[in-house]
């Protein structure tokens, strides 16, 4: 069973390298805008499907690829304006978006996504500059 917030935070080290060591971890991973889990993407493209609730979303600016605001109805307006796929953007190259053809019949809304994994909790085992630790990520 996991450990509550306030017992995760007493039990981490409090030495420099710890430190050092949760910096890392929140600068390569995000969290999940469906379901919260923790994910790290080290190649590919900016497209990313969580690999619990399987909803699709940008890396970069958390734009979701559904719905009715989604990428896939609003095309690149759907990014954030930061992010280097919106058009207003100066980096911006157009892109186009198709949707596999698998996912076409049906893809989950966020909402849905979101209570698929209600209640779900899951264990995400993290090791990064010699510290090891586990955090219980509920949805």
């Amino acid at each position: 069973m996991g450990k509550s917030c306030t017992e995760f935070q007493d039990a981490r080290p409090k030495d420099s390298q710890a430190a050092e060591s949760y910096v890392v971890l929140s600068e390569i991973s995000k969290a999940c805008p469906g379901c919260k889990t923790r994910l790290d993407k080290y190649e590919g493209c900016d497209h990313v499907t969580c690999t619990v609730c399987m909803l699709q979303w940008c890396w970069k600016c958390f734009a979701l690829y559904t719905g009715a605001r989604g990428i896939f109805e609003w095309g690149d307006h759907a990014h954030e304006t930061h992010c280097s796929f919106h058009p207003n953007h100066p980096e911006y190259e157009e892109t186009e978006q198709i949707m596999p053809e698998e996912e076409e019949e049906r893809v989950p809304s966020a909402q849905e996504a979101m209570t698929a994994v209600a209640g779900m909790t899951a264990l995400l085992t993290i090791a990064c500059l010699g510290i090891t630790g586990i955090i219980a990520l509920a949805a």
